[in-house]
């Protein structure tokens, strides 16, 4: 099996600049007008600004932000329609969550030089403004990982053999692993940092890891918890 994984960093920034051109040389943030604090839902990059953090805390690491309530049904439909394309070239298609999906591909289309075809179709299927990061890997683990660090509009492409495979994924950090807050705390609790330093880098081996993990944080959320089939 092989597993693209598609990312797409601040949805709603891009939304919103692509609905207004004006915004596009100003910083922005996106907050949740209904909820605590009026928390932030998405900022331009570069000012410390996170997700879940308060309005008012964001101005004030960033007061020249132009400030706007988050339109969550338009993120939505315009995510939903990306997700549509990707299904009118790969049925199996897995909707993790708004900016984030996975397409599996059968073993016709990995090999060269098809893969590389069908990786620049499905890209294609994602508005070029909004450049996407993509990650090709033997499992969905390993593909976030990649499209983690791949460059705004390009692929990265993991080996599949042992050594080449470790060689790329140990020096990353585990946060770019796509898991719960509370998993990455437990590894963090471990004194592991980075994928290099975990006993088994392969698909099975991060899968059990990961399980292992999560088992012990019942409060984690295992939606992000993508499985290798």
């Amino acid at each position: 099996m092989t597993v693209t994984c598609i990312i797409i960093r601040n949805l709603p920034c891009r939304v919103e600049t692509a609905r207004n051109s004006s915004l596009r040389h100003d910083p922005l943030v996106i907050y949740d007008p209904n909820s605590p604090f009026q928390r932030v839902v998405d900022a331009s990059p570069g000012w410390r600004i996170h997700h879940e953090m308060p309005l008012d805390t964001a101005l004030d690491r960033c007061p020249e932000a132009v400030t706007l309530p988050a339109d969550s049904a338009l993120y939505a439909q315009q995510w939903r329609a990306v997700i549509n394309r990707l299904r009118g070239i790969r049925d199996s298609v897995d909707d993790a969550g708004q900016g984030t999906a996975y397409v599996r591909i059968d073993a016709d289309d990995a090999a060269p030089p098809a893969e590389p075809r069908l990786v620049a179709s499905l890209m294609a299927c994602v508005p070029a403004d909004w450049e996407p990061r993509v990650g090709v890997a033997s499992d969905p683990l390993a593909a976030h990982c990649a499209a983690s660090v791949a460059r705004p509009g390009h692929a990265v492409r993991v080996p599949d053999t042992t050594e080449p495979r470790h060689r790329f994924l140990a020096p990353l950090p585990v946060n770019l692993l796509p898991v719960d807050v509370h998993i990455l705390a437990g590894l963090y609790d471990r004194g592991i940092h980075r994928l290099g330093q975990l006993d088994d880098l392969s698909a099975q081996g991060l899968t059990a890891m990961l399980t292992e993990q999560s088992e012990a944080a019942p409060e984690a959320d295992h939606s992000t918890f993508p499985r290798a089939a």
